[in-house]
């Protein structure tokens, strides 16, 4: 049975491996943290340098926090050959090596954010990401105030200041990507060429075609949200280019379980 079982999940692609590991961590979050006598394990050296981004350095201990891989062998206490595949063989430990590669660029991406969000005159202000706060605080009943909050967090091994620093990272880019894609516009032929490509799909319940008005702002809806992630793809794929970004990853020592 293990023999079968490691010969499966070598057969397996990388990027499903680390679709795998995404999944997992996505479960750790969503239902409990890590045991405590676990986390006291997991102290990384901050000094040693992964990444700089025009000259700002990315730092082992922030690559180790933003993968989580310890999130993942907890989890995986209850499938103990994948557990052991990961850790004990050359594919899995290359999985591994992949998902952190994975992470970093993440990383390096949100630092490129920062930097060009601060070239613009762009800023999260205390009371957008206090906005933000109470709003989890009215959609989860399991959590009633900041102190809950707080102490949920350090059951997963986070704190209120990681959650502000998360919820800052996400309003500005949001901001950057509006600020980015705000000239984005649907002309009215495009509208027309969509909407006779796809005709099926605004047929009603009859399966009578709707004509072009009665649909035209969905299209133009739809079209634009597509538009805009293309141009915010691009214009981040050409500021990646651009920047002076050394990657330190290869040769640093994660141990096991980080």
């Amino acid at each position: 049975m293990g023999r079968w079982f490691e010969l499966r999940v070598k057969g397996l692609s990388k990027k499903w491996l680390i679709s795998i590991l995404v999944l997992f961590l996505s479960l750790t979050i969503s239902f409990g943290g890590i045991p405590r006598e676990v986390r006291s394990e997991k102290k990384t050296d901050s000094s040693v340098k992964v990444a700089s981004v025009n000259g700002e350095e990315i730092t082992k201990e922030e690559l180790v926090q933003r993968a989580r891989i310890y999130h993942v062998f907890v989890v995986l206490g209850q499938v103990p050959k994948f557990a052991r595949f990961l850790m004990t063989t050359e594919a899995g430990q290359e999985a591994l090596d992949r998902y952190r590669a994975y992470v970093l660029e993440k990383l390096i991406e949100e630092r490129l954010q920062f930097q060009k969000a601060k070239e613009l005159g762009i800023a999260v202000a205390e009371e957008e990401i206090e906005k933000k706060i109470d709003s989890i605080l009215k959609h989860n009943e399991k959590i009633e105030d900041k102190s809950d909050l707080a102490a949920k967090l350090e059951s997963d091994y986070r704190s209120m200041e990681e959650l502000r620093r998360e919820i800052e990272s996400n309003l500005l880019q949001d901001k950057l990507k509006e600020r980015v894609t705000k000239d984005v516009q649907v002309k009215k032929q495009e509208m027309i060429n969509y909407y006779e490509k796809n005709k099926d799909s605004f047929k009603d319940k009859e399966g009578n075609l709707k004509p072009f008005q009665e649909v035209k702002a969905k299209i133009r809806e739809d079209l634009k949200k597509k538009k805009k992630r293309g141009a915010w793809k691009d214009w981040l794929g050409m500021v990646k280019e651009r920047a002076d970004i050394e990657r330190t990853l290869q040769g640093v020592d994660f141990g096991s379980g980080s």
